[in-house]
């Protein structure tokens, strides 16, 4: 039996979720689910400590998903497919099945605040990436890069939402005070509700993480989605070698 491990905060728990979906509806045997990793006390990481990572509680039940839904075997766990890229193209693979999609449909409460906060008005989302990243990632989005991206897309919105899981650097707030745009910094707040605004947004600039990866993957086709563009400096040719230089950010047309 194939068993899939959960890990993670609400991001990784979306793509494990959607990869033992997507192993259920292309096989004829039993799939597994692993849950040890929720075993540990929910933890959040001090930034600047190294290897200090946070341990996150269950997220999904936000969508109606529980534990209890998977198939959980009893004995020796031998198959598992651990975080790693067979999960990630697992998970991807499935998200773009309308069927595995609909499973994390936005809340009505996410709609209800996206009116009270910009009514019918446009909007940006940013998402920041620090916590607990940055005491083990190998490489993270500067807030140069952030701030060179919305300086040239606010003047398409009329609002700008910042949401970020610690609290913004000086720099970065003395940049988005010089924007002519109404910007709004949310900090930590509910993965669920946060997730969704970042769906709904008319731009989302994401960060190199499970969280706006998988926001940007459930985003309307017509939305547009910036996402970080540092993987792509080895492609051999010139040009795109040139490219990969100056560009910082990728626009996402198609999962």
């Amino acid at each position: 039996m194939k068993i899939i491990s959960f890990t993670g905060g609400l991001g990784a728990q979306i793509i494990s979720a959607a990869a033992y979906h997507n192993l259920l509806s292309n096989h004829t045997e039993p799939i597994g689910a692993y849950f040890g990793y929720f075993q540990t006390p929910f933890h959040l990481a001090t930034p600047g400590i190294k290897n200090d990572m946070s341990h996150w509680k269950w997220e999904l039940g936000c969508y109606g998903i529980e534990m209890w839904d998977f198939l959980q075997p009893s004995g020796e766990y031998v198959d598992v497919v651990w975080d790693g890229p067979e999960k990630l193209n697992l998970g991807m693979d499935g998200l773009i099945q309308p069927n595995i999609a609909n499973k994390f449909a936005i809340g009505n409460d996410v709609f209800d605040y996206k009116k009270q906060m910009f009514g019918d008005k446009s909007f940006a989302c940013m998402h920041i990436r620090r916590g607990d990243y940055v005491n083990v990632a190998s490489f993270i989005v500067s807030d140069y890069s952030f701030i060179r991206m919305i300086a040239k897309i606010c003047k398409f919105v009329d609002n700008l939402l910042v949401v970020s899981d610690s609290p913004l650097s000086n720099v970065m707030i003395e940049q988005l005070n010089k924007l002519d745009v109404n910007s709004i910094a949310a900090i930590g707040g509910n993965p669920h509700m946060v997730h969704g605004l970042m769906r709904l947004s008319d731009i989302l600039i994401c960060s190199n993480s499970q969280f706006s990866l998988t926001a940007a993957a459930l985003r309307d086709d017509m939305s547009l989605t910036l996402y970080p563009a540092q993987h792509d400096s080895d492609l051999e040719s010139s040009t795109n070698k040139f490219l990969s230089k100056i560009r910082e950010f990728q626009v996402i047309t198609k999962f």
